[in-house]
């Protein structure tokens, strides 16, 4: 879920933790069982400089760790920050709803790290940079809160990854890329796929 405020500065985003493990007991014998925990904030703040368009970033920290028991035991850990510049406009305004368009310019980084006992192992470097836009929906519950939500009616999506393993002669380099656009009236509303946000104005 987020929150935000939408007067002419507003702040909003994300956060998210989980976490997974348990026991295996075979007979009179119980071992743990791998275990997994998860931290992601996405922080998120904007000023609108007319009533139609806003301009904003928003930042992205997720760090992650997995425990697999064993003899040595063996334990995965990956962290990862981003940041994205937005651009958003209010085309169309009716009454309380409002569509918009956002356009949003996307940098990340992301490393990861093997120990297995008392061995440490770099794990792969990547380095992503992407291009959207998307349509979205803003409905004002009242003269403080609105609720938002994007919609499948267009969306133009472009990404740039590159991914580093090992170092000098042995390094190995990934490179991707991919684009695509999309337009129709045929999968306007997914349910699987609805995420509405909250708004607060000052």
């Amino acid at each position: 879920m987020s929150a935000g405020v939408k007067a002419q500065l507003f702040v909003g985003g994300n956060f998210g933790f989980s976490s997974t493990g348990g026991s295996d007991k075979v007979g009179n014998t119980t071992v743990d069982a791998p275990s997994t925990r998860n931290f992601n904030l996405s922080p998120m703040a904007g000023y609108y400089l007319t009533p139609k368009m806003a301009v904003g970033v928003e930042l992205n920290f997720n760090t992650g760790k997995s425990v697999t028991p064993g003899t040595p035991e063996i334990v995965d850990k990956t962290n990862s920050f981003g940041i994205a510049p937005f651009l958003r406009y209010h085309a169309i305004s009716f009454n309380k709803f409002s569509v918009f368009a956002q356009a949003g310019v996307g940098f990340s980084i992301s490393s990861a790290k093997t120990d297995v006992g008392s061995t440490s192992t770099d794990g792969p470097k990547n380095t992503s940079f992407g291009f959207g836009v998307s349509p979205g929906i803003s409905y004002e519950l009242n003269e403080r809160f609105a609720l938002e939500t994007s919609i499948n009616i267009l969306s133009i999506n472009y990404s740039l990854s590159t991914t580093k393993e090992g170092s000098g002669a042995t390094e190995e380099v990934t490179k991707r890329s991919g684009f695509n656009i999309g337009a129709g009236l045929d999968n306007v509303v997914n349910v699987g796929n609805i995420t509405i946000g909250a708004i607060y104005k000052f």
